[in-house]
């Protein structure tokens, strides 16, 4: 997996590059985001308040609105696929990847080694 985070005013952007399989673990965010499919394909799991995973597979374009306080988990369906979340500044409470910090003004890159 490479990640990439983009800073814009008051929105953080990360972009997700994996192969099938791998996957963003579970994890929640204090605040709502939006997560969209760019390439490829994806299953999303969105675990409700007893625990339960609700899978949604998603394609090119397709995008799932992720609540506030709400575990979901994403792994790619296919190698090759890329996507995107969308999330207010400072409300990232949770880095699933280890960070190194790029040269350019602000864009990291994140890659997990075998």
């Amino acid at each position: 997996m490479k990640t990439f985070q983009f800073q814009w005013e008051d929105v953080a952007a990360t972009v997700y590059l994996l192969d099938k399989g791998e996957d963003v673990p579970r994890h929640r965010h204090d605040v709502s985001h939006n997560t969209c499919v760019i390439a490829g394909s994806t299953v999303t799991r969105i675990f409700d308040i007893q625990d339960a995973p609700y899978l949604h597979s998603l394609a090119p374009g397709d995008f799932v609105f992720l609540p506030a306080g709400i575990d979901h988990e994403i792994t790619a369906a296919e190698d090759g696929t890329i996507i995107i979340n969308m999330i207010r500044s400072g409300a990232l409470q949770y880095d699933p990847v280890p960070q190194e910090r790029a040269q350019d003004g602000g864009v990291a890159l994140h890659e997990d080694q075998p």
